[in-house]
Order: structure tokens, then sequence, then C-alpha cells
């Protein structure tokens, strides 16, 4: 999969060409608060926007779907990334994004996820299943899960980053 459109945004494959627009969105704090690392992840933002985009490139060389580059598509500025990935040692997929503060409260990440879900479905095995994991502080997130049909599983520690929700999702 190459990329999506909806009403608003344009989903599309990250390049190397991303990485000061990704770096910037990084180096805010809102944008890492629920991501691993917290707000001091945003010290790192050019190793973990190089990182993220790199493993990006990565995905789309070995499957069909990936990680986009989020753009908003009355400005065409890059605010954030979604997609999926193959969960390691797992046949499920995790559903992940991140949108720049000054994003949230409109609808967008629940619009990319939608995108995101059909386009996984038009060409899912039967009994595929997607997982989503957030932080218990996000409620926004896990509102915007329950919105697209996501089931609560269990909550746990994980792996150091703090009490993380974890969601599935039978396509």
């Amino acid at each position: 999969m190459d990329g999506l459109e909806t009403a608003r945004l344009q989903l599309r494959r990250f390049t190397m060409d991303d990485l000061a627009a990704y770096t910037e969105i990084r180096r805010q704090c809102s944008f890492c608060r629920y991501l691993p690392g917290g707000e001091a992840a945003a010290a790192d933002a050019e190793k973990r926007a190089r990182q993220m985009i790199k493993q990006c490139l990565r995905q789309y060389a070995q499957a069909q779907m990936g990680t986009f580059a989020v753009i908003a598509k009355n400005t065409g500025q890059l605010i954030g990334h979604g997609g999926l990935r193959r969960l390691e040692k797992s046949p499920d997929d995790e559903l992940l994004y991140g949108l720049q503060e000054r994003f949230w409260g409109q609808g967008l990440a629940t619009e990319l996820c939608r995108a995101v879900l059909a386009a996984r479905r038009q060409d899912a095995a039967p009994m595929t299943t997607v997982k989503a994991m957030v932080m218990i502080e996000n409620h926004a997130s896990m509102r915007v899960l329950e919105k697209l049909g996501f089931s609560f599983e269990k909550q746990m520690n994980y792996f150091g980053t703090g009490q993380v929700a974890f969601y599935s999702l039978a396509l």
C-alpha cells in the first residue's frame, strides 16, 4: 500500500526528505508525551525521527503495510504519523498514530485510523487481529480506539514505559 487519502488527510510513505519536518514534530513535548520515553524523548528528537523513518522504510520493503507520513491536505504540511505494523513474533498488526497537538480534538486521528483499517480489511486474511497500546493517561486515544470498535483487553506496565492499556479489534 503506497498511501491513502481521506477528506482532510493524505497518508503517504515517509522518505528521508521528511527528516527535518518530522524531527520538528518529535521535538514537541506534547507529541512525545504518550510515546515510549515520554516528554524526555523530545531531547533525542532527531535520532528518534531518523530511527522511525528508517523503520518505516524497512516496513515498506518487507510488507504491504506500514506507518505513513500524515499530511494535512489544506496546507500540505506533515502533521504526524499513522498506520499499521506487524507485531514481532505475532500474526497480529499494531495500529499506531501520533499527531501534533494543534491537530488534536478535530477528529483527525479517528479519520486516519478509519482509513487505515478500511484498507487493511480489504486485504486481510480471515481472523486478522489489530492491536493497539495506549498510555493510560491518554484518554483521548482510548476514546478514538473505542469509536473504532476496539475492545479493551488488559492494563499492565509495559517495558518500563508506565501503565499501558491494550486494545484489540478483529477485522
